[in-house]
């Protein structure tokens, strides 16, 4: 569904929808269990609707996506993005550019291609590790309380809060920075 220019209103229906979004007065409606549907924008900052499980970002700046409460896949763009899945267990890809990844889930999947820019990922869960994640270089976190904080084999940035935190940069040139709080760093040669 392309509404065109002007602030138009997108009603899918039973079937797997594509909305695209070229207008901040656009708006989107679409029924629960009603398909996969997808919002491609060129719009530099959006925030799925209900019932909408996927968001693409079709323009070439800097790109703030946010997800709902479903799994969600929030793709990105060239520019420097800020993917935040919101509730549920997404997949945030954000290519080329540096990225910035919010994580609220342990199931949460982070997609990064090889030199596609210095990428950061910001959570609030008590335990992260990057080892699993190819082409992210630095963690932080953002919540309350301790963190265990461990980077993978590439020369990471690891910063804690205010708790008693736990950083292990792992392999590779790491800079380990715990905040507040009696904080133990783990170093290798």
């Amino acid at each position: 569904l392309n509404g065109g220019a002007g602030a138009d209103s997108l009603i899918g229906g039973a079937g797997d929808d594509t909305y695209i979004v070229d207008n901040a007065g656009d708006s989107v409606a679409e029924n629960a269990a009603a398909g996969t549907d997808t919002v491609r924008t060129i719009l530099a900052a959006y925030t799925l609707g209900a019932n909408v499980e996927n968001l693409t970002y079709i323009g070439t700046a800097a790109f703030a996506g946010t997800g709902n409460s479903l799994a969600n896949t929030i793709t990105g763009g060239v520019g420097n993005d800020t993917l935040n899945g919101g509730a549920g267990a997404d997949s945030l890809i954000g290519g080329a550019g540096s990225d910035i990844y919010i994580i609220d889930d342990l199931a949460d999947v982070v997609t990064e291609g090889v030199n596609e820019g210095t990428d950061l990922i910001r959570t609030v869960l008590s335990s992260y590790a990057l080892t699993n994640i190819a082409n992210v270089e630095n963690l932080a976190f953002i919540g309350a309380g301790d963190f265990i904080g461990t980077g993978n084999a590439l020369a990471n940035t690891i910063i804690g809060g205010a708790g008693n935190d736990l950083l292990d940069g792992g392999a590779g040139n790491d800079t380990l920075n715990g905040g507040a709080g009696n904080d133990i760093y783990v170093v290798d040669s």
